[in-house]
């Protein structure tokens, strides 16, 4: 006889800051997951629970005490559930939202009707990828507002689902290239872009930010967590042309210092920043003469 009380899926429940999501959820789809769901104060994993080990959970736990500072076992819980609810959830909980006055993100199941002077962005919304609803996805797009001119270079550094770099598009930039070192961002970004009616001027590829040392952009952005923003930062300076702008979120509040010293001894000065909650976003000038 079937045993119908049989769990179908694994939960693991882990509690970190959501923007961590973008740089764990390519190892945590190598660990044969199912699905991601952020939340909150962190972001759930599913598993078929006939694909659950310990093994994959002592995986998990490694990589996150790795990437997230000060991480332990006592922010990783894990419980059964019993059908796919998990799913439909999130579903039928995305609705369009305002992720500035302006600016509309609509999942491609709904049908946001404008109001004059709103730009609305389609995208095909994954559990593993950006939706935009994270204040330093929103404190980038207020910068880009301030900051982005029509007809220029952009570079996404950290696409994910290509929001920054498809709204860049939308806002009159020339050529943008948005770059991750995730395949399946990619894809999705491309996606997202085919449901946008955008068919030239906006590029995807599996790269990182020191591939781009001989190529100079009139805007650079990062959307990323500080530690790693940190590591590539010299490549994200090489690739802004002298006289550019620089854009960098997924920094808190506590942070702003270090990143901001660290840019400025690169050649950069710092010209505008925003804040929303403990996140901030801040906007450099490369001084003309520089060249990284």
């Amino acid at each position: 006889m079937a045993n119908n009380a049989e769990p179908q899926w694994i939960e693991v429940r882990v509690q970190v800051l959501p923007l961590y999501l973008e740089t764990l959820s390519a190892f945590i789809f190598a660990t044969r997951a199912q699905g991601i769901q952020e939340e909150e104060n962190g972001f759930s994993v599913f598993y078929d629970a006939r694909d659950w080990s310990p093994e994959i959970y002592q995986m998990l736990l490694k990589e996150l005490q790795r990437i997230v500072p000060d991480f332990d076992d006592s922010r990783l819980h894990v419980q059964t559930q019993q059908n796919e609810d998990w799913l439909h959830n999130w579903k039928q909980n995305f609705k369009p939202f305002h992720l500035t006055d302006t600016l509309v993100i609509q999942p491609d199941w709904e049908n946001y009707q404008a109001k004059p002077g709103e730009t609305v962005l389609t995208i095909a919304p994954k559990m593993a990828f950006g939706t935009g609803h994270h204040e330093s996805t929103q404190l980038c797009l207020f910068l880009m507002d301030e900051l982005l001119e029509s007809d220029m270079t952009v570079l996404d550094v950290g696409t994910g689902s290509g929001i920054l770099s498809i709204y860049a598009k939308k806002q009159g930039a020339g050529k943008v290239l948005g770059i991750d070192n995730d395949p399946f961002a990619i894809e999705n970004a491309y996606e997202n872009l085919a449901l946008n009616a955008i068919s030239e001027g906006v590029e995807f590829r599996v790269a990182d930010a020191h591939e781009f040392r001989s190529e100079h952009f009139d805007l650079v952005v990062a959307n990323i967590i500080h530690n790693i923003l940190l590591k590539i930062a010299s490549g994200l300076a090489a690739a802004t042309r002298p006289g550019g702008r620089l854009i960098l979120s997924g920094i808190l509040a506590s942070e702003r210092q270090l990143m901001t010293d660290t840019i400025e001894k690169l050649g950069f000065e710092l010209i505008t920043e925003k804040t929303k909650n403990e996140w901030i976003g801040l906007a450099f000038k490369k001084k003309a003469g520089t060249d990284e």
